[in-house]
Protein backbone atom coordinates (compact mmCIF):
# COMPACT_ATOMS: atom_id res chain seq x y z
CA UNK A 1 0.00 0.00 0.00
CA UNK A 2 2.81 2.37 0.88
CA UNK A 3 4.65 1.69 -2.38
CA UNK A 4 1.51 2.19 -4.48
CA UNK A 5 0.69 5.51 -2.79
CA UNK A 6 4.30 6.80 -2.98
CA UNK A 7 3.39 9.63 -5.41
CA UNK A 8 1.33 11.22 -2.60
CA UNK A 9 3.95 10.59 0.10
CA UNK A 10 7.30 12.12 0.99
CA UNK A 11 8.84 8.78 -0.06
CA UNK A 12 11.45 8.74 -2.84
CA UNK A 13 9.75 7.10 -5.82
CA UNK A 14 13.01 6.72 -7.76
CA UNK A 15 14.85 4.81 -5.03
CA UNK A 16 13.93 1.33 -6.31
CA UNK A 17 14.97 2.17 -9.87
CA UNK A 18 18.28 3.63 -8.73
CA UNK A 19 19.23 0.45 -6.83
CA UNK A 20 20.47 -1.26 -9.98
CA UNK A 21 22.56 1.73 -11.12
CA UNK A 22 24.13 2.99 -7.89
CA UNK A 23 27.05 1.74 -5.84
CA UNK A 24 25.64 -0.88 -3.43
CA UNK A 25 28.10 0.12 -0.69
CA UNK A 26 27.55 3.88 -0.84
CA UNK A 27 24.57 5.43 0.96
CA UNK A 28 21.54 6.09 -1.22
CA UNK A 29 21.18 9.66 -2.47
CA UNK A 30 17.83 11.41 -2.34
CA UNK A 31 16.47 12.08 -5.83
CA UNK A 32 15.77 15.56 -7.16
CA UNK A 33 12.02 14.83 -7.34
CA UNK A 34 11.93 13.75 -3.67
CA UNK A 35 13.79 16.91 -2.63
CA UNK A 36 11.35 19.01 -4.66
CA UNK A 37 8.33 17.32 -3.00
CA UNK A 38 9.84 17.95 0.43
CA UNK A 39 10.48 21.65 -0.23
CA UNK A 40 7.25 22.47 -2.08
CA UNK A 41 5.04 20.09 -0.06
CA UNK A 42 3.14 19.45 -3.31
CA UNK A 43 3.23 16.62 -5.80
CA UNK A 44 3.80 17.37 -9.50
CA UNK A 45 0.00 16.87 -9.86
CA UNK A 46 -0.65 19.62 -7.29
CA UNK A 47 -1.75 17.40 -4.39
CA UNK A 48 -0.54 18.02 -0.86
CA UNK A 49 2.28 15.63 0.10
CA UNK A 50 1.57 13.44 3.14
CA UNK A 51 3.32 11.09 5.49
CA UNK A 52 1.89 7.58 5.43
CA UNK A 53 0.10 8.25 8.73
CA UNK A 54 -1.57 11.47 7.56
CA UNK A 55 -2.61 9.84 4.28
CA UNK A 56 -4.30 7.08 6.27
CA UNK A 57 -6.11 9.78 8.28
CA UNK A 58 -7.30 11.42 5.05
CA UNK A 59 -8.53 8.07 3.76
CA UNK A 60 -10.20 7.32 7.10
CA UNK A 61 -12.31 10.46 6.86
CA UNK A 62 -14.66 8.85 4.36
CA UNK A 63 -17.67 7.09 5.80
CA UNK A 64 -20.88 5.24 5.03
CA UNK A 65 -23.93 6.71 6.76
CA UNK A 66 -27.18 4.89 7.44
CA UNK A 67 -30.02 7.32 6.74
CA UNK A 68 -33.72 7.13 7.57
CA UNK A 69 -36.42 9.81 7.60
CA UNK A 70 -37.24 10.53 11.29
CA UNK A 71 -40.90 11.33 10.57
CA UNK A 72 -41.45 7.87 9.04
CA UNK A 73 -40.01 5.19 11.38
CA UNK A 74 -41.26 2.42 9.06
CA UNK A 75 -39.68 4.09 6.05
CA UNK A 76 -36.88 2.71 3.99
CA UNK A 77 -33.38 3.12 5.34
CA UNK A 78 -30.51 3.63 2.92
CA UNK A 79 -26.76 4.01 3.01
CA UNK A 80 -25.05 7.13 1.75
CA UNK A 81 -21.32 7.38 1.10
CA UNK A 82 -19.48 10.65 1.65
CA UNK A 83 -18.04 12.26 -1.47
CA UNK A 84 -14.37 11.61 -2.03
CA UNK A 85 -11.97 14.51 -1.77
CA UNK A 86 -9.54 14.89 -4.68
CA UNK A 87 -6.75 13.45 -2.50
CA UNK A 88 -8.86 10.44 -1.53
CA UNK A 89 -9.82 9.87 -5.17
CA UNK A 90 -6.16 10.02 -6.27
CA UNK A 91 -5.10 7.62 -3.50
CA UNK A 92 -7.80 5.12 -4.44
CA UNK A 93 -6.76 5.45 -8.09
CA UNK A 94 -3.13 4.71 -7.18
CA UNK A 95 -4.25 1.72 -5.10
CA UNK A 96 -6.42 0.41 -7.93
CA UNK A 97 -9.66 0.68 -5.95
Amino acid sequence: MRKASAPLLFDDEELDGDRTRRNPVAPAQVSVSAKKKKVQRRTPDGFEVHSFRTLLQVLGAGCRNLCQIPSDPNGVAFHQLTELTPTQARAFQLLGL
